[in-house]
């Protein structure tokens, strides 16, 4: 869940940096945020193996599937907020999204630490 949360927060970090600092490559952004975030969906899915080790496939299945509903929606409502309201604050939204990997990943690790 650390190593969870580290992505999260690195991945909002990159988006909000680039469009902070107004940087002109929108594909550097993006592929720098995609290289932070790159762990989160195996990792996910091996926590939620270790978390039920008695239906380890069924709690992987769950959250791989949950995974692939989130990459079909989320970009989907950050193209029509794109649209609506312009090109930042759809970029804004993906840091923000990133943002809550970060921080429901940090507050599961502190829950699961003694």
């Amino acid at each position: 869940a650390g190593l969870l949360a580290l992505c999260g927060f690195a991945g909002a970090a990159v988006v909000c940096a680039g469009t902070l600092f107004e940087v002109r490559s929108l594909a550097l952004v993006l592929g720098l945020a995609g290289l932070a975030l790159g762990p989160v969906y195996p990792v996910m899915i091996s926590l939620a193996g270790q978390r039920f080790p008695h239906a380890a496939g069924t709690a992987a299945g769950l959250v791989g599937g949950a995974g692939a509903l989130g990459g079909f929606f989320l970009p989907w409502i950050t193209g029509v907020v794109g649209d609506v309201a312009g090109i930042v604050t759809a970029v804004t939204l993906l840091g923000a999204w990133s943002l809550l990997i970060g921080a429901s990943a940090l507050a599961l690790w502190r829950r699961r630490r003694p």
